[in-house]
């Protein structure tokens, strides 16, 4: 049995508890035994980390890998399951195909929708919702006759988007007979730098000083109002997918970058998660209700 313990970044709470759940809508119909075979395939032969089961130790209950040397017949690797529909995927709810690039920002309906319709009920939620001996990996096809829907549930604690992406890649890598580069973060932290040993970072890179000031009690009870204010006006959440075309991000990241470089003569530059966070803080000040696009 290899044992892999999991970065200290994984090991706070909520972290450890977090299982994420990605939908990839694919337009066409793929070939479910090719893509559960290069999976098994994956994790067998290249990427045997995504095999094993992440476990809290007994004597501390800090969170481990445990991949066994050899996966016998009776180890499940992933779980796995699939459910066809005879039509299109046109027939489903907006919420799961790309609306009109020209429209802007639209809001869409929650993600619970695509949630109920294309998680299996029995998936657990969180990782204190497992069973015993739970893989890492479950899967779910959603075939239709133009489209798959690939739903995807992991510890978030085995990656993040970004983690997701590389194993996309390599799985469906592998599907078109490509061989997978190794697994990114096998053992270890995947932060940048993270094999170079502490004694050869520069000093002035490692101890920085700062300034931080502790809020008054006035100051501490005028932020409380704030909050219980808002509750108190907005006592239910209002969950939407928000929906932002590529070409505007680009657009605006490039004509804010003009605006900005005119204005500081140290700017260096935005990036496109500054534009998300910018027009998403702008919506949530927009006192209007928000119109739901629905095709």
């Amino acid at each position: 049995m290899e044992i892999i313990p999991a970065p200290p970044t994984d090991q706070i709470k909520p972290v450890d508890n977090i299982r994420t759940c990605t939908f990839f809508i694919v337009r066409e119909l793929l070939d479910q035994g090719r893509l559960k075979n290069a999976l098994d395939d994956l994790i067998r032969h290249h990427w045997r980390k995504l095999g094993g089961r992440l476990v809290s130790r007994p004597r501390d209950k800090r969170l481990e890998y445990q991949v066994p040397d050899k996966f016998d017949d009776h180890h499940v690797l992933f779980n796995w399951s699939s459910a066809t529909y005879g039509h299109s995927i046109d027939k489903v709810p907006a919420v799961v195909c790309s609306p009109p690039q020209d429209r802007g920002v639209l809001l869409l309906p929650p993600v619970e929708e695509v949630d109920s319709r294309f998680r299996p009920a029995e998936w657990p939620l969180h990782r204190r919702d497992e069973p015993p001996d739970a893989p890492l990996l479950y899967v779910h096809l959603s075939l239709f006759e133009d489209a798959t829907i690939i739903c995807i549930s992991a510890p978030h604690a085995l990656g993040d988007q970004m983690g997701l992406g590389n194993m996309m890649r390599a799985w469906l890598g592998l599907v078109d007979g490509k061989t997978p580069p190794p697994m990114v973060g096998y053992r270890g932290d995947l932060m940048p730098g993270a094999d170079r040993p502490y004694a050869d970072w520069p000093r002035h890179e490692v101890c920085r000083k700062g300034k931080q000031r502790i809020l008054g009690m006035v100051e501490y009870f005028l932020v409380l109002i704030i909050v219980i204010l808002d509750l108190a006006v907005n006592p239910r959440e209002k969950r939407h997918v928000m929906f932002i075309p590529l070409p505007l991000i680009r657009s605006l990241r490039e004509r804010y970058s003009k605006t900005l470089a005119e204005k500081h003569s140290d700017f260096t530059r935005i990036s496109d998660g500054d534009v998300v966070t910018a027009i998403a803080f702008k919506v949530r000040l927009t006192n209007a209700p928000p119109n739901v696009y629905h095709s």
